[in-house]
């Protein structure tokens, strides 16, 4: 007689084992489900307000336009490593008002381009010199890492 009794209690073990089980999973999914993962549109939306962002910075004083009319390529690719955080890639192309490429012989980069999809900001900028000159900058940003 004891020995039946045993042997129903080993199921009743593993059918309150196997609820347990369950119940760990199913709290498992709920917890993860409920974690806010980033999405990629999020992450194009703030790369274009960011690049918008750094474009009205430096045009803020005219140091952009003074930058592009004295071909100074280096002295803009310096100032975005300053003003882009880090693990943010940038590429910067100037066109003039022909959407001719202006810095065809120096690349305004931080690097070898990601894979991911880039944003792409194209911002106008106009010269302060006495000759009217409006240039187009195309500025793309994605995230690294």
């Amino acid at each position: 007689m004891k020995l039946k009794i045993r042997e129903n209690r080993k199921g009743q073990i593993r059918i309150i084992e196997a609820f347990f089980s369950a119940l760990l999973i199913i709290s498992a999914l709920l917890l993860t489900s409920s974690l806010n993962y980033p999405n990629k549109e999020e992450t194009l939306d703030e790369l274009t307000q960011m690049g918008m962002n750094v474009l009205l910075e430096l045009d803020n004083n005219g140091t952009l336009a003074e930058f592009i009319d004295n071909q100074d390529w280096l002295g803009i690719k310096r100032s975005l490593e300053i003003l882009l955080p880090n693990g943010v890639w940038f590429n910067l192309t100037v066109f003039d008002n022909n959407m001719t490429v202006l810095n065809q012989d120096f690349s305004i980069t931080n690097g070898k381009a990601p894979s991911q999809r880039k944003a792409s900001i194209e911002y106008l900028c106009v010269s302060r010199k006495t000759t009217f000159q409006v240039y187009t900058v195309r500025l793309q940003l994605a995230k690294v890492g």
